[in-house]
């Protein structure tokens, strides 16, 4: 099952949303990872029940080197994480992270 078809057969019970207030799109990973490592917000992930979602806008996509020190940041709390990459055209240069938690 792909993640998109999983995505339409469960029901969500939270999600959790992380926005970079970032402007300077240059250090707008730096600030989600500031949150990520200050506040351990990803300790609760679990890699049986969650996705994390990563948005930007396509005029400010996320970059290789933005993606790779996210994931390298989360697979420290999960060890095969579920990623699921998108575009918002209403993000102008922020990122945005999201939690899902899930239940089949």
């Amino acid at each position: 099952m792909t993640l998109y078809e999983l995505l339409h057969k469960v029901s969500f019970d939270e999600i959790a949303p992380f926005l970079s207030k970032s402007y300077d799109a240059g250090r707008r990973c730096d600030y989600l990872k500031e949150l990520i490592e200050k506040y351990d917000l990803a300790k609760g992930l679990n890699q049986h029940n969650s996705i994390i979602s990563i948005s930007a806008s396509p005029k400010h996509p996320l970059q290789p080197q933005e993606l790779e020190t996210l994931q390298r940041l989360l697979y420290r709390s999960v060890s095969e994480p579920q990623f699921c990459l998108k575009a918002d055209d209403t993000l102008g240069e922020d990122l945005r992270i999201d939690f899902a938690f899930y239940s089949m």
